[in-house]
């Protein structure tokens, strides 16, 4: 199998060079913009926050645990580079609708103005077997992990689109692009946020307003460890196979990516690997984001023939060492 593939690695090396190096040259200056960040209070959320203050943007980070946000908003402070520059953590369920988020966030907009860069990262996961998952997992998944960046996303968006400029991020995963053993109640909440996102940004393109979904692998947060207890071993064996980033390598290429607008924001070589073959109907950028995806697709769809095969097969090993088959 491997001789089969050999003809196709220099094509690989220049479309991946090609995403990389050359996919949207120009870059937002966030010097004083409203960064706005769900799910800000740790991990993933909190290492981008950190990245935007370096950058002088004003931030408010927004999660529910009130002691994790007191915590983060004091490392954000520290991160600070210019005096008059704002940080503001705020508690709020964002699941309870849009009226609760726009009482939560009314004050940092006051004092600071408008949003101007909107990243809906607020996400759970649990994992289990689809008939042992509980049925109101399925619904609290879906709540937290879609719902919520719909709440959010009407909340900003009118103001985004009465101003014409703004961006908003959704923050998917990697198990938002294929269906894993154990991944049942998460997954399709994943799936939602890349349908979310191509129906958006079609609608806000108009006016000037950039939308991205990033699709972030196996990060080492605190969500992952408690994610990690109930997980069954086939899903261990099959997610661990993409390697384990921590929360500073995956923001910094969530950054880059909103930096040069990219839509599709993924990580690492699986990542780009996964993205160009579910890329579907979803939008292009630009030439050098659409040249890996039209020269690779037939042969990436090979590929993942072969990963799916090689899925079943841990699958069926794992059934068998726990006397399920």
């Amino acid at each position: 199998m491997l001789l089969l593939l050999l003809p196709f690695v220099p094509l690989v090396v220049i479309c991946y060079c090609f995403r990389r190096c050359f996919c949207c040259c120009g870059k937002n200056d966030y010097t004083g913009r409203h960064v706005m960040i769900t799910g800000g209070s740790s991990g993933i959320g909190l290492a981008l926050a950190k990245l935007f203050v370096r950058r002088g943007a004003n931030v408010t980070i927004v999660a529910r645990n009130k002691e994790k946000l007191i915590a983060a908003k004091s490392e954000l402070n520290e991160c600070q580079t210019k005096s008059e520059q704002a940080v503001y953590a705020v508690s709020v369920d964002l699941s309870q609708g849009v009226e609760a988020i726009n009482a939560a966030v009314a004050q940092p907009i006051s004092e600071i103005g408008q949003v101007d860069v909107l990243i809906n990262n607020a996400g759970t996961a649990s994992c289990g077997r689809f008939l042992d998952v509980d049925e109101k997992d399925f619904l609290r998944q879906m709540e937290i992990n879609y719902l919520s960046s719909v709440y959010t996303t009407r909340s900003i968006l009118p103001s985004m689109m009465q101003r014409r400029q703004g961006q908003v991020a959704f923050v998917s995963s990697m198990a938002g692009q294929v269906g894993l053993y154990g991944y049942s109640a998460y997954t399709p909440s994943k799936y939602a946020l890349r349908g979310l996102a191509e129906c958006v940004q079609m609608e806000v393109k108009p006016r000037n307003i950039k939308v991205s979904v990033v699709f972030p692998p196996d990060t080492d947060t605190p969500g992952f460890a408690n994610e990690n207890i109930a997980k069954p071993e086939a899903t261990k064996r099959l997610s661990g196979s993409a390697g384990l980033f921590t929360s500073e390598q995956v923001a910094e290429n969530i950054f880059t990516g909103l930096e040069r607008n990219r839509y599709n924001i993924w990580v690492g070589l699986d990542g780009f690997f996964l993205s160009t073959l579910t890329c579907g109907m979803g939008p292009s950028k630009s030439f050098f984001e659409s040249f890996p995806q039209v020269m690779l697709g037939g042969f990436l769809r090979f590929v993942a023939l072969c990963y799916v095969s090689m899925f079943n097969s841990t699958v069926y090993q794992c059934e068998r060492e726990e006397n399920r088959l």
